[in-house]
């Protein structure tokens, strides 16, 4: 568990695994006590991260799938930012690792013009909290708008009841989370760091490419999507064409 705070907490929620992920995470938990396991039936992403909500202890949370790796300094920093800032949340940047050359190809594509788009906005981003709902939401598109995007303020989370969607199995559920707390949010605090490594794959939990195959898991996608819409709507940030 390689990251140079110390006071953290890692629960690890179990989702119905039938393989060996469930043994080799208890042993781990043997070994660190900082590590908590917690299992359950399969019940898809959105249930077993609400699990992991319940189950904290700790002020800031951070989520992580399995397969995805974080910089050792991401969670200091990011509390450090917060607690100076006063914010709700924090920002940073990610990079993506693919065996699949399309996939890669995208992932570099979309990631360049974030960096642009910091570098161009460097000093609203990395010197002050943003403040105003536009920007916000601005971050978020530009970066991905997913869940692992930021690290959380429990408190903040709390008192707004946000949680996520257990209806939306395969679509954008973590995307309608963070828009959520992009858009409730008072304040978010930018971190000018790359702190957190994504592993997409065709065949993940997380990428919805092999998803949309069955009309349900379709339909799930199609109706997340509308309830993004839905909140870009509602804070006057969508912009058509003729």
């Amino acid at each position: 568990f390689p990251v140079t705070i110390k006071d953290v907490e890692l629960i690890c929620v179990d989702d119905g695994s039938e393989d060996s992920t469930l043994e080799k995470v208890k042993d781990y938990a043997k070994k660190d006590s900082r590590i908590r396991v917690v299992e359950k039936e399969h019940e898809g992403v959105a249930v077993a991260r609400n699990k992991g909500l319940q189950e904290v202890r700790s002020e800031f949370i951070l989520f992580v799938d399995s397969d995805d790796l974080i910089d050792p300094e991401l969670i200091k920093e990011s509390v450090e930012k917060i607690e100076v800032d006063k914010s709700d949340m924090a920002g940073f940047f990610k990079c993506t690792s693919s065996k699949d050359p399309q996939l890669a190809k995208i992932a570099a594509f979309v990631e360049a013009h974030a960096i642009m788009y910091a570098t161009g906005m460097g000093t609203l981003l990395l010197n002050s909290p943003l403040v105003r709902c536009k920007d916000r939401l601005e971050f978020g598109v530009v970066n991905g708008g997913l869940c692992w995007n930021y690290l959380y303020r429990k408190a903040f989370l709390n008192e707004k009841r946000i949680s996520f969607r257990e209806d939306i199995k395969y679509g954008l559920e973590d995307t309608v989370f963070a828009m959520e707390c992009l858009t409730k949010a008072q304040k978010m605090s930018v971190i000018p760091m790359v702190g957190y490594l994504w592993l997409w794959r065709k065949e993940s939990s997380s990428s919805v490419f092999e998803k949309w195959q069955e009309i349900d898991d379709f339909k799930d996608l199609v109706e997340s999507s509308g309830e993004v819409i839905r909140i870009a709507k509602e804070h006057d940030y969508i912009v058509t064409g003729k």
